[in-house]
């Protein structure tokens, strides 16, 4: 799991989500809670696979 390129990708959502025109649009503020949470759950899920791989060896 490439830690980096996750602790990247999260700089990113933190960076748009001080940008005062997402503010402005709650269509924009709804799309990013949607992106963040499937980010979320992509980082979790890679979690949990390399978990339980490290259990089975």
């Amino acid at each position: 799991m490439d830690y980096n390129k996750y602790k990247e990708e999260i700089q990113g959502y933190r960076d748009r989500l001080q940008d005062p025109k997402l503010m402005l649009m709650d269509g924009l503020v709804k799309s990013l809670a949607c992106e963040i949470a499937n980010y979320a759950e992509e980082i979790f899920s890679q979690m949990g696979k390399e978990f339980l791989n490290d259990k089975h060896q």
